[in-house]
């Protein structure tokens, strides 16, 4: 098994329309959105991935040091337990095609990692006592949970470092139940949902909101990993690529006034979330973040 055991702290990029994918196509303007004024809701996505990297690059440094003191070899892999959402303008439709083209060799075909080899090379005995200083006696767990360190190198390096994700966790569940949850429930987004689900009708298309279109290039996506792995024919990505281009441009076409309802139903929502939680809010405001290289 892999000694990495990361944890991906980037699942809140999700948050604002629901999926990466969504997240690349819709054209809101999310930076004018209250709620900008805030960090780890996905309004600021480029600058919150610069902040998950330099807490990743400070764990690492941090367990690195720990395992030494331990008597172990440790390799920092900064950036291996962060999601990295690349601003890719060149791409066509929302990248989904490009993205395949682009997708690194399987894991069985990369080459283990410096920590991953020395470990591999550890007799049974060995490798336990070694990956019990590195993750704790749970080790073997499927959790991903900073708790699931406990007493380990990685439970030191969680607990120095004050993450991103770790003060937003008390907002999380409650911005998506009262912003989050509500938004497609507004009046004026019901209406818009009508509208734009008819236009897209007429351009010969059967979804009723966005997020079934975008589920539907996702599934033709992932039907091509599922039949092809990490060999995907050329023809085969160049065809998925002429029907995501497509749609997304009746997409855009048939966007427009559902975006601004969208934008009207988050903006108020947004202001009533952050009227009633402002002061829990204090801790994300961005000036407190943007900017430092370490946290």
């Amino acid at each position: 098994m892999s000694t990495k055991r990361t944890l991906v702290v980037t699942a809140v990029l999700g948050l604002v329309f629901g999926s990466v994918a969504a997240v690349s196509a819709q054209r809101t303007e999310l930076a004018s959105l209250p709620m900008a004024q805030y960090v780890g809701f996905g309004h600021n996505i480029q600058a919150e991935n610069d902040i998950y990297m330099a807490e990743e690059e400070a764990r690492e440094a941090i367990v690195e040091e720990c395992m030494q003191d331990a008597g172990f070899m440790y390799w920092p892999e900064a950036g291996a337990g962060v999601i990295n959402v690349p601003g890719n303008t060149s791409a066509r439709g929302i990248g989904l095609a490009e993205s395949l083209r682009d997708d690194p060799a399987p894991l069985a075909r990369k080459d283990l990692s410096p920590t991953d080899a020395y470990v591999e090379q550890l007799a049974a005995s060995e490798r336990d006592v070694y990956l019990t200083a590195l993750h704790g006696e749970d080790w073997d767990s499927v959790s991903q949970s900073p708790e699931a360190f406990s007493g380990s190198c990685k439970a030191k390096a969680f607990d120095e470092v004050t993450t991103l994700a770790q003060a937003m966790r008390p907002l999380r569940d409650v911005y998506a139940t009262q912003v989050e949850d509500q938004v497609a429930r507004q009046p004026g987004v019901v209406v818009a949902t009508k509208e734009w689900s008819g236009c897209m009708s007429d351009a010969g298309y059967d979804y009723g909101q966005p997020s079934d279109m975008f589920g539907s290039l996702d599934d033709k996506a992932a039907d091509l990993i599922a039949a092809w792995g990490s060999a995907i024919p050329s023809d085969k990505i160049d065809a998925l690529e002429e029907i995501e281009v497509a749609t997304i441009d009746a997409f855009e076409s048939c966007n427009i006034g559902l975006a601004r309802a969208l934008f009207e139903a988050r903006t108020e929502l947004e202001q009533r979330f952050i009227e009633a939680y402002r002061d829990d809010l204090e801790v994300l405001r961005r000036g407190m973040w943007i900017g430092v290289k370490q946290p």
